[in-house]
């Protein structure tokens, strides 16, 4: 019987007639493929130095402060020779936070956030009825001076996650310098598949509106 992962892992390749981009290269890899847990358990060829045992697994946990799940695959799985490629070619290039982030979002379909259709806005603070908080000069509250006010998302966070997303995109565009021509068996990466600032395209496209 398969388990769910082997169900869920394609056995086909990349399809040679139509280029990637690294972005769904990397989603094949790490979202059908399973290369990074076929690897860990030895069905491939991209096994890091040393087994990563299950303390491996908990120590990458915690340094990676998401899940990536070791998953269960059958040891004799076998590795597309491109999946291959691309896990080494990570392990080599990544960190392994780094690494963390491109499998997370690989395995998802998505990107790292960056807060670019919500931008920081002032708010004003509720208290525990519900109602506008509002700071007078006198005991008897006939003399208002000003609303608390704070910003979400908070503009630190905003600037963490913009740098995050910068990272994740910095490791696909590297990707496609290394392995982009001729690095795969089958098929060519072209380009990274997402912008490398795309907040700072929506100001433009805020402008061109307000124009």
């Amino acid at each position: 019987m398969m388990g769910m992962d082997d169900e869920r892992r394609s056995n086909g390749g990349p399809n040679g007639s139509e280029a990637w981009t690294a972005e769904t290269l990397v989603q094949w890899v790490y979202a059908q493929q399973l290369a990074d847990r076929v690897a860990r358990w030895g069905g491939g060829h991209a096994m890091p130095s040393g087994a990563r045992v299950m303390s491996g697994i908990v120590e990458d946990r915690a340094r990676l402060g998401c899940r990536v799940d070791g998953g269960g695959h059958d040891p004799g799985t076998e590795l597309h020779p491109d999946a291959d490629a691309v896990h080494r070619w990570m392990l080599d290039r990544c960190e392994n936070i780094e690494l963390g982030l491109v499998i997370q979002h690989a395995r998802h379909g998505t990107r790292p956030e960056t807060y670019t259709r919500r931008p920081p806005r002032w708010h004003p603070q509720y208290d525990e009825r519900g109602r506008i908080v509002v700071v007078y000069a006198d005991k008897a509250k006939r003399r208002p001076i000003y609303c608390p006010v704070y910003r979400s998302p908070d503009p630190d966070s905003v600037d963490v996650a913009r740098a995050t997303y910068a990272a994740w995109h910095a490791i696909l565009a590297d990707l496609v310098a290394e392995l982009g021509n001729g690095g795969l068996k089958t098929g060519q990466i072209a380009g990274v598949g997402a912008p490398a600032r795309p907040w700072e395209q929506t100001v433009l496209d805020l402008r061109r509106e307000n124009d």
